[in-house]
């Protein structure tokens, strides 16, 4: 079971990458990233070695190798189609970052249960109440990342569809303090006869710091979010509502402007006859290169 937590992880990358490649490439990239670093670190310790990525306990971890590879392969132009269909660079930023938070949950939730199993049958190298405890804080983890998809998820009924980016940090800062909990209580539950860091244990707090550089310093998000501060108000399309500052309620056409299930002949038609509700279009991730020069 504990072995099909990380085969379940690539398996959900590897769905994400053949059905969204643009932004399955990039979390994928993350991925590769935090496996290479982890890797390192977990070198660190006596007894293991950075060639194989192997623990005191198991074999060689050749498969991380691979993983690393794949993140480079997805950026080789081995010719792949063209990926550009009018979507703002930032949102696939945003789908990268919500991809890892997916990542994180499903790994989260597959240690939780491998430990329950431990403590149940107990297979594992700590007590069985030990074992609940991690399974606790896994699935905790699990939780909190579940919320972090959904917060970087496009707001499709409202003015503005860009999530809220302070609310992904706050995500991300409440899972890496609860990983590293984990970490030092699983350290003095193992003790010194077991190495107490799996490679993935530390390869999703790095991934969680990734995902956290993709919402802050990312060029293509930045943009994305130009002229809105963070942690200074919420993210709204103020210029696409009158009376500025006071709650309105969108109109079932302001919501459509926004919606990016809208289709393009739509949308132009929107922008034709409601120039009020233009930058609500603009700010719609379906909207089409052309119609956006035109705007």
């Amino acid at each position: 079971m504990s072995s099909a937590v990380p085969i379940v992880v690539v398996g959900v990358a590897a769905v994400g990458l053949a059905r969204r490649f643009a932004s399955w490439r990039l979390t994928i990239a993350a991925l590769g990233i935090a496996l290479l670093a982890a890797g390192l670190l977990h070198s660190i310790s006596e007894g293991t070695s950075v060639e194989l990525f192997h623990t005191v306990t198991a074999s060689p971890y050749y498969g991380i190798t691979f993983l690393i590879a794949a993140a480079a392969i997805t950026f080789i132009p081995f010719g792949v189609a063209s990926v550009g269909d009018g979507t703002h660079p930032g949102y696939v930023w945003l789908a990268a970052a919500r991809n890892g938070m997916l990542l994180i949950a499903v790994w989260s939730f597959g240690v939780g249960f491998s430990q329950i199993a431990m403590a149940a049958t107990q297979f594992g190298i700590v007590p069985w109440g030990d074992a609940l405890v991690l399974a606790v804080l896994a699935i905790l983890f699990g939780i909190l990342a579940v919320v972090g998809v959904r917060s970087l998820s496009l707001r499709y009924f409202s003015l503005d569809p860009r999530p809220s980016r302070e609310v992904g940090l706050g995500v991300c800062l409440g899972l890496l303090v609860l990983m590293i909990a984990r970490l030092v209580v699983q350290s003095a539950m193992y003790g010194e006869i077991y190495y107490s860091a799996w490679i993935f244990d530390l390869a999703m707090a790095m991934l969680v710091v990734l995902v956290a550089l993709a919402l802050t310093v990312s060029p293509a998000v930045r943009k994305l979010y130009a002229g809105v501060q963070l942690f200074a108000s919420a993210t709204t399309v103020t210029a696409a509502i009158p009376n500025l500052g006071q709650p309105v309620r969108p109109s079932g056409r302001a919501l459509e402007a926004a919606d990016p299930r809208t289709p393009a002949a739509v949308l132009f038609e929107i922008a034709s006859s409601s120039p009020e509700l233009r930058p609500a279009i603009a700010a719609n991730p379906s909207t089409y290169d052309d119609l956006v020069t035109w705007l």
